[in-house]
């Protein structure tokens, strides 16, 4: 653990090291760059973390925590408990071409731009995690809603997963399990547009197609806040392919009645079993009670132009090269 002036890195120094850092109780707060900052180039981009609970991030001129350059992949799982990131310009956390974090409980307020950035991110979760707009006592101060790093977003997703070759179904996306998303509305954030507490990422998208699994379970939002907006995906890179899994639903998030099911694109409610589909929002429909997988065909990109046709044996689905 490197303390640089009022930043902490956490640099992997020597190649053969098994474990980044043990951290407990640390607060990095005050500095010129970001506060807990997991540097870890070549080889080291896959070396598993030993403990991380009860840090604390805050006052940073950019980001509260991030991996970024090159992005930390560990092998196994890391585990960062009760982590609070508070009060930063820019991102609470940047993530960027990194996979395997789970982040249970802690706290992300009060960040400037935005409190999560995913930029490419493969099997990240949060569960137990409370992420707040703007908290009461912050509410009209600088830098929320002003010029130097209003208030954007809350988490933001990628659409595509770090492995896009990998089709053996065990990559997952973003998982949020008891999330809960704290005044991004207008009338309790005190910004006049709010923010949108949930959104994705259209940036390094290189492909036209939607292969990040993310799944919500009991994701909170309160009243008022603007509902997960596709469409500036589909209008910039022509992606409508979306599937969200909503694994479990108590507090009528996604549907009316907190039913599980799914958030789709709305040229898949076709595939819907028994109940029919219900808008959410503009660019995606909510499927109650459907159970819908993913399956990717591979063709030989010379192969002259084709169609695909999908059928039930009652219902057909044509698809054009272009649609697909």
């Amino acid at each position: 653990l490197n303390r640089i002036g009022d930043i902490i890195l956490l640099n992997v120094l020597a190649p053969n090291i098994i474990v980044v850092v043990r951290s407990y109780g640390n607060v990095a707060a005050g500095g010129e760059h970001a506060g807990f900052w997991f540097e870890t180039p070549g080889q080291r981009a896959f070396i598993d973390l030993g403990a991380f609970d009860d840090n604390s991030a805050h006052s940073m001129a950019f980001f509260g925590f991030t991996s970024y350059p090159p992005g930390w992949q560990p092998i196994h799982e890391a585990r960062i408990s009760n982590l609070k990131v508070y009060r930063n310009m820019r991102n609470g956390m940047f993530l960027h071409v990194t996979r395997n974090l789970y982040f249970t409980g802690g706290l992300i307020a009060d960040n400037g731009w935005n409190a999560v950035f995913i930029l490419q991110g493969d099997s990240i979760t949060f569960e137990g995690t409370k992420i707040i707009g703007v908290t009461s006592n912050e509410i009209g101060k600088p830098p929320h809603c002003g010029v130097l790093g209003p208030l954007e977003k809350g988490l933001i997703l990628h659409p595509a997963k770090i492995q896009e070759l990998n089709y053996t179904g065990i990559v997952k996306g973003t998982s949020l399990i008891d999330v809960e998303f704290i005044n991004f509305a207008p009338e309790t954030s005190g910004c006049i547009e709010g923010a949108d507490a949930l959104s994705f990422s259209s940036s390094h998208v290189t492909r036209p197609t939607f292969d990040a699994p993310h799944s919500f379970s009991n994701v909170i939002f309160e009243e008022g806040t603007d509902p997960l907006d596709a469409c500036p995906l589909e209008d910039e890179h022509g992606l409508d392919d979306i599937i969200i899994e909503i694994i479990e639903e108590t507090h009528g998030s996604f549907s009316t009645e907190a039913q599980p099911g799914f958030l789709v694109s709305p040229k898949f409610s076709i595939f819907a079993a028994e109940e029919p589909c219900n808008p959410y929002s503009t660019c995606l429909d909510f499927c109650p009670d459907t159970c819908m997988r993913t399956l990717r065909f591979l063709t030989n990109s010379l192969a002259d132009d084709y169609d695909m046709m999908v059928t039930d044996g009652a219902t057909e689905l044509t698809l054009t090269r272009k649609q697909r």
